[in-house]
């Protein structure tokens, strides 16, 4: 957990330790392809991003709340093989960048941003 967080960050912060958790634990059953668990996780990472979007529409200037946003689109990009999702994703990790995002945050958020967008084949 980053310990800098803003005001938006902090009326939401079960909510978004949820979505965290959920992201999590997808990426723990990556390796079981063929995994019942794997496909309930990946289930609730729509379900994360439905709660994210929710979220966003009260408190649109959380870093946090995007970032996650940002994961969950990414996550499942790779788990659809989706290049719609994947600029979502890229999308999602730039807003981070302009927002009032704590330095933690922000690393993150840039290194995705570039890592996708050189997937994509962009120049950044």
């Amino acid at each position: 957990m980053c310990e800098q967080e803003t005001d938006e960050d902090n009326a939401i912060r079960g909510i978004l330790d949820e979505c965290d958790q959920l992201a999590r634990k997808v990426g723990f059953f990556e390796i079981c392809w063929e995994s019942a668990y794997y496909t309930l996780f990946k289930d609730k990472l729509d379900e994360a991003l439905k709660k994210l979007d929710k979220i966003l529409e009260k408190y649109s200037q959380s870093p946090r709340a995007n970032l996650a946003r940002a994961r969950v689109l990414d996550r499942l990009s790779e788990k659809r093989h989706s290049n719609l999702l994947l600029e979502q994703s890229i999308e999602s990790f730039g807003k981070v960048l302009t927002l009032d995002t704590p330095e933690e945050l922000l690393y993150e958020a840039l290194e995705r941003y570039i890592d996708r967008s050189s997937f994509r084949g962009a120049r950044v």
